[in-house]
C-alpha cells in the first residue's frame, strides 16, 4: 500500500460499523461487508478489546483520543 492510504471507519454509539473503507477492511484481512453492522469485537475478537475500551471512553465523555 501507498504510505498515504488511510483506514477510515464510522461507528454508532454501540461501536457497530456504519461505514468502513476498503483500506481499513484490508488491514483486517476482511471485506467491507464483513464489518457492516458489527462491532470491532465481533470482527476481530479479543484483539479488538483495547480499541473498544478507547471507543467506550469517547462515547461516554465526547472527548477524542
Amino acid at each position: 500500500r501507498d504510505r498515504f492510504d488511510l483506514g477510515v471507519a464510522i461507528q454508532d454509539e454501540q461501536g457497530r460499523y456504519l461505514y468502513i473503507n476498503e483500506v481499513l477492511a484490508d488491514m483486517h484481512d476482511l471485506t467491507v461487508a464483513d464489518h457492516e453492522g458489527r462491532t470491532i469485537l465481533e470482527v476481530l475478537g479479543e484483539v479488538g478489546e483495547p480499541v473498544m475500551e478507547l471507543q467506550r471512553g469517547v462515547f461516554a465523555t465526547g472527548e477524542p483520543v
